[in-house]
């Protein structure tokens, strides 16, 4: 060890010596030569091309670094216009012979052809030398395999159907066999008639081919022809190394997959839909929510279309046509598309929701859907319906919308019992009074002579009922003075709602409005446009909460205005949307 440090301390040192001496100044000869394993290759193979320069070491002295011992490599213009280059590496030494030291400095490379036919390694030049130019004569394809030489590594591709419909789905498989351990880039498929999309993981498993076990490396893609009619794909390209699994040696490595030609077939004339569908199978669904047949004005509904598909992408399918009803208000979501993996391809998803609000009673008609595609695994056209749908919209009860209320007004509570028992004691009287009236006519029946003791007992019920009912009347009217009438009730409570921020006040407005009769649509238009705007934020997933804020401050407003002008209109009689009496009043 003592002595190989030694000797390394003394090249090092006479390297610095004519580096360093100014006399060593020779004259500065220099050669380049060029060297290439064939001239004749496949394109899946490789070329070893090296490169050697002999200078004399006062020339070689002022190009090398002592630090790093690194030459200026020579100079190929545009050898990478034709060629990949996969590898290199430069190596040098000295010799003196009769007193005079030359330099020996070798660049090696690994490079692969773009492609095929007659190529050239051009003239290289290294300081003052120069070299001769190479043709290279390079044949399509890999180099072909056998028994008695299988391949340490080779690609394989595969599709499932040759003859597609345009857009139709096909499965490219492209699988890489290595005879050791590989070590490299695989690129993927490109071209710019097909979408391409991964489909799946690299899986790995052991297939035979050349009477060898090969480990084997599978990745999938899904393949949606853009254009019809004579398609090729080119095969990607595997670059690296491997190791054999028994020396361990370690090779280089370039190998190419088998291009795929396709004869892609445009839509059949027999297709009558609008939008072209080539899929395995598709279906349309409905849901709502809640689930009801019946809804009240000012009530609403959710509804779901899902249109699913398989052997499509979700960009692919088409926008659905919107429900469509005079009694009802329909409020659109944003669309959600979505593709997921399937062992038979892609299985894609377009779900549409709409929010239906019952703004008028009827029966509201929701038209069938049908969506028209194509069957591709029994080559005919079908059609995926929804049947048409009826919802019948009532009216809001008065009950309802009373129910629909937290905390409701306990004067109307005690007007009510009170309206309650009133009812029922009228009704006990009625009976009493048929019950009386019919055991005198049984009286008088059975007997004649007690006639007129009937007629007594008759007019004495009957006066006293009368004078009950008389003063009943008179005490309802009296209360019905200090009862505060509906429309304030059901104001109160909208102001109590807006202000909580709490969502039923919705429902609540439109009961309300409608019984502003003395006010005109024109004076009613902003506040149920901000409530328009405050049904689409509540149907919508996605709403500004400062935005909502802002506007429900504005519906307050607007209702108190509402209520100022409809109370005025009630005090001064008729009036215009200004509070002003008519001109010509009645």
């Amino acid at each position: 060890m003592v002595k190989a440090l030694f000797h390394s301390f003394m090249n090092i040192s006479f390297l610095y010596l004519l580096v360093m001496m100014p006399n060593v100044h020779a004259a500065d000869e220099t050669t380049l030569d060029i060297s290439i394993d064939k001239d004749k290759l496949y394109q899946n193979e490789i070329l070893n091309l090296t490169v050697t320069a002999r200078a004399e070491m006062g020339f070689v002295g002022g190009l090398m670094s002592l630090g790093g011992m690194q030459i200026d490599a020579p100079d190929f213009p545009n050898l990478e216009e034709t060629w990949t280059i996969l590898d290199r590496r430069q190596s040098y030494n000295m010799q003196s012979i009769n007193g005079k030291t030359e330099s020996l400095i070798t660049w090696r490379y690994a490079l692969s052809p773009k492609s095929s036919g007659s190529l050239t390694i051009p003239e290289a030049s290294f300081k003052d030398a120069k070299s001769a130019p190479v043709s290279i004569e390079v044949i399509a394809g890999n180099r072909p395999h056998s028994d008695a030489q299988p391949p340490s590594v080779f690609l394989k591709a595969s599709i499932d159907k040759p003859s597609p419909y345009l857009q139709e789905q096909i499965i490219y498989t492209l699988e890489l066999y290595t005879l050791g351990e590989a070590r490299g880039d695989m690129s993927e498929p490109q071209n710019s008639d097909f979408i391409i999309e991964p489909f799946g993981e690299t899986s790995k498993t052991y297939k035979m081919a050349y009477n060898q076990r090969y480990e084997v490396y599978e990745r999938r893609y899904l393949l949606f022809p853009q254009k019809s009619g004579a398609l090729s794909l080119a095969g990607p390209e595997f670059t690296g190394t491997v190791v054999d699994s028994r020396t361990r040696r370690r090779a280089r490595a370039r190998e190419l997959a088998n291009s795929v030609e396709f004869d892609v077939k445009p839509p059949p004339a027999e297709f009558s839909g609008k939008t072209w569908l080539p899929a395995s199978s598709l279906a349309l669904t409905q849901s709502f929510d809640p689930e009801i047949s019946t809804l009240e004005v000012g009530g609403s509904v959710t509804r779901t279309v899902t249109l699913s598909a398989l052997g499509l992408l979700g960009s692919a399918l088409p926008e659905l046509a919107p429900p469509s009803s005079n009694a009802l208000k329909v409020y659109p979501d944003t669309p959600e598309l979505d593709t997921i993996e399937h062992s038979a391809g892609a299985q894609s998803q377009r779900k549409e929701r709409h929010a239906l609000v019952a703004v008028s009673p009827a029966q509201a008609i929701l038209p069938a859907l049908e969506i028209k595609w194509w069957d591709t695994v029994n080559d005919v056209e079908r059609v995926a319906r929804l049947p048409e749908q009826s919802i019948d919209v009532v009216a809001a009860s008065r009950l309802g919308t009373e129910q629909d209320l937290n905390t409701p007004d306990s004067s109307a509570l005690d007007q009510n019992s009170e309206d309650s028992s009133s009812s029922s004691e009228l009704s006990a009287l009625n009976s009493e009074a048929e019950t009386t009236q019919s055991t005198s006519e049984q009286v008088v029946s059975s007997s004649s002579y007690l006639w007129p003791i009937a007629i007594v007992l008759v007019l004495i019920s009957w006066g006293a009922h009368a004078t009950w009912l008389y003063r009943k009347l008179r005490r309802d009217n009296t209360q019905q003075e200090r009862k505060p009438n509906r429309e304030q009730d059901i104001y109160d409570e909208l102001i109590h709602l807006i202000e909580r921020s709490d969502m039923r006040y919705l429902s609540l407005f439109h009961t309300w409005s409608r019984q502003l009769d003395r006010i005109s649509s024109l004076d009613q238009n902003d506040a149920k446009q901000i409530i328009a705007r405050l049904e689409a934020a509540k149907y919508s997933a996605q709403h500004d909460n400062e935005s909502y804020k802002q506007d429900e401050k504005q519906l307050l407003a607007a209702v108190k205005a509402l209520h100022k002008l409809s109370m005025s209109g009630s005090r001064s009689g008729k009036s215009d949307r200004y509070g002003l009496k008519p001109f010509y009043p009645v």
